[in-house]
């Protein structure tokens, strides 16, 4: 299942996050701890996600690949392997990962959110108009 964009209630794709986005200053990625929550951190604005699981599933943010920086070119989805052996959720229900890449004039960052369900669910992440109350941490990245 791709990744599913909404602001409010009105559908948008990725074509139109572009549009949002391209030539912002990536200042950060940050998700709420318990990972329900993104937000990305540009110089003109901040956008905010959450993650939506179909009836007995869940789906979280869970981690930041690439250094979140330089100026935004691109956003789009991208599917993600399977789970390696060892992977700390693998031996949960059925777990798949999604993938968002925002590439940049400093390289590429994915974003990867996962959802864990008995195999007949699915999950999505969702553009939402205003930020929530929550506690952010930021994410570094890794490589």
């Amino acid at each position: 299942m791709k990744p599913v964009l909404a602001i409010g209630d009105q559908m948008i794709d990725f074509i139109t996050l572009n549009k949002e986005l391209f030539g912002s200053t990536l200042e950060g990625v940050y998700f709420s701890e318990d990972g329900s929550y993104m937000k990305i951190q540009t110089d003109k604005d901040a956008y905010c996600f959450d993650t939506e699981g179909d009836c007995c599933s869940h789906t979280y943010y869970h981690e930041v690949f690439g250094v979140p920086e330089g100026n935004i070119l691109e956003v789009e989805d991208v599917d993600m392997p399977d789970l390696k052996d060892g992977d700390e959720d693998k031996n949960d229900e059925l777990v798949q990962q999604y993938g968002i890449n925002i590439k940049t004039t400093k390289g590429v960052i994915t974003i990867v959110y996962r959802n864990s369900s008995n195999g007949y669910y699915g999950g999505s992440s969702s553009l939402i108009d205003s930020a929530p109350s929550v506690k952010w941490k930021k994410q570094t990245g890794k490589d």
